[in-house]
């Protein structure tokens, strides 16, 4: 048995993805807007968990690194965000979108409502 599957087209692909499947779209946002899950006493940048789970460890430490870049590029530090966010939203449960440039932060209580608030902010569908 072959460990891999051809795919000849994109719906074939988004088949795999989504059993249901319903067309599956990609939102494209600027480097300065960033996810946060909250879960508990734990916050998870969501950028890195979809981009880098399944590579090496080098790709891993190297992901996580270009995302505190982004952060010290906007002269914030992870700890800065977080803390806002926490202070913000009295630390509910659930997604936070944060605008790096403009120092705007925001919560979402389901992945439908930040998809819309990151629309507003500028991502875009692909």
């Amino acid at each position: 048995m072959s460990q891999y599957k051809f795919i000849s087209s994109l719906e074939e692909l988004n088949s795999e993805f989504d059993k249901d499947n319903k067309p599956r779209k990609i939102l494209m946002r600027p480097l300065w807007l960033h996810v946060y899950y909250k879960e508990g006493n734990k916050f998870i940048l969501r950028d890195s968990k979809g981009v880098w789970e399944g590579t090496s460890t080098n790709m891993t430490i190297a992901g996580k690194d270009v995302h505190k870049f982004v952060e010290q590029g906007y002269g914030l530090t992870r700890q800065e965000v977080i803390s806002s966010l926490l202070e913000l939203f009295d630390g509910k449960d659930g997604y936070y979108a944060a605008d790096l440039k403009l120092r705007r932060y925001f919560y979402c209580a389901s992945e439908e409502s930040l998809r819309e608030k990151l629309i507003e902010l500028g991502a875009k569908e692909i």
